[in-house]
This record gives structure tokens, C-alpha cells and sequence, in this order.
């Protein structure tokens, strides 16, 4: 056993430093670094509920850094990764880009919530350019095409198409689940808004009755 974990170990570490030397592995290691870095600046912030989409995108990216990685790839021959990365790719860009500029037209005055949504427009940029990258493989495959077989090409479509029908509901409700909780932080903070103003109009007030009531006090002395 310690002889295999041994030989086990040093292959995946050496895997690893080998994909992030190739450009899909850089540009999938860079999607993982900004979005976690986002994930901290939005749950450092009053912007909670916009960490729904960079958790999402940052787990969708390591799951297909792993993938390629290992090249399991190459062994799950049912689906179509090229396309499936591309429909991961296409979502990361256009929710990256959504959800900042919410936050950048909204005029949030939390830095930690701006500095996300600055990140998150580089990352909308990152997501577009892995995007074009796959686009351009994909054209380079339709130059050289291989001959499968018509039985695997079905076998190709049918799968693409359950993996890309998974991926936007779970895309969807990802974005759904962002506005829900961004609404109910948004009216958590508006009740702690009126709260703390209550607070201190009654604070006003106490003070001021007790103000008056010594005033009466020393006029009846007087």
C-alpha cells in the first residue's frame, strides 16, 4: 500500500504541474485563483448573495481542471467535453458579466462588493477568452474530422445534449438562487436600517424628556 501511494502521488503532482504549463490548464487554474478570490470579497461584503455564481463557476471549472488533468476525457467517451466546456465557458462569462455590472450600477458604497464586481468582469473577460480558445478548437476538429461512427455520434449528441440541459438548470437556478438571497439580504439590511433609526429617535427623545424634566425640576426649586 505505501509503496503505490508513493507512486501514486508523485504522477498527480507532476500531471498537475504539467497541465497548468499548457494554455487550457493556465486559463482553467486562473477561472478557479479570481473566482475564489471573488467568493472572499462578496462574503466579506454586504453582497453575500452574489456568491452563488463565483462558488458555482469555481467548482465547474475545477471539476473539468481535474478532468483534462487526469484524462478522463479520454476514457468517458459518452460525452462531448469540447462542447460541454464551451456551454460551461459561455454561462461563466455571461453571469460574471451580469452580476457585475449590478453591482457596479447599483453604486454599492462597500469596497469589498465593488472590488468582486471589478473581479468579476475580469473573470467575465477570462471565461470569454476560454470561450474563443474552445471555439477555435472546435474549428480546427471540423477542418480534420474523424470518422466515428454513426452509432458513436449519436451516442455524442444525445449525451451533449442531457450534460448542456444539466448544466443550464443548474446555471439557472444558480442565477435565481443569487437574486433570491441578494433580495432577502438587501431587505435584511433595510429592517436593520429602520431598526438602528428607531433606536436613535428614541434615544433623542428619552434624552430630550429628560431634559425637560430637569428643567420642570429646577424651575420648581427655583
Amino acid at each position: 500500500m505505501a509503496d503505490t501511494t508513493a507512486s501514486f502521488s508523485p504522477s498527480c503532482v507532476e500531471r498537475l504541474k504539467s497541465y497548468v504549463n499548457t494554455p487550457k490548464g493556465f486559463t482553467l487554474a486562473a477561472e478557479i485563483l479570481v473566482s475564489f478570490i471573488i467568493i472572499i470579497c462578496y462574503a466579506s461584503s454586504w453582497c453575500g448573495g452574489f456568491t452563488t455564481v463565483p462558488i458555482s463557476e469555481m467548482t465547474f471549472s475545477t471539476i473539468f481542471f481535474i478532468i483534462f488533468m487526469m484524462d478522463l476525457d479520454k476514457q468517458f467517451l459518452g460525452v462531448n467535453w469540447v462542447w460541454t466546456d464551451m456551454f460551461r465557458a459561455v454561462v461563466g462569462a455571461v453571469l460574471y458579466i451580469i452580476t457585475s455590472l449590478v453591482n457596479l450600477i447599483g453604486g454599492s458604497k462597500d469596497g469589498a462588493c465593488m472590488a468582486g464586481a471589478v473581479l468579476g468582469l475580469f473573470a467575465g473577460l477570462i471565461f470569454a477568452y476560454d470561450t474563443y480558445t474552445i471555439y477555435l478548437q472546435i474549428q480546427s476538429t471540423r477542418q480534420h474530422p474523424a470518422a466515428p461512427t454513426g452509432e458513436k455520434n449519436t451516442v455524442f449528441i444525445n449525451a451533449f445534449k442531457t450534460r448542456s440541459w444539466l448544466y443550464l438548470i443548474c446555471a439557472i437556478f444558480s442565477n435565481v438562487l443569487t437574486v433570491f438571497v441578494f433580495n432577502r439580504w438587501q431587505s435584511l439590511n433595510v429592517l436593520r436600517q429602520k431598526y438602528f433609526c428607531q433606536e436613535q429617535k428614541n434615544q433623542k427623545q428619552s434624552f430630550g424628556q429628560r431634559l425637560t424634566e430637569e428643567r420642570v425640576r429646577e424651575e420648581d426649586g427655583q
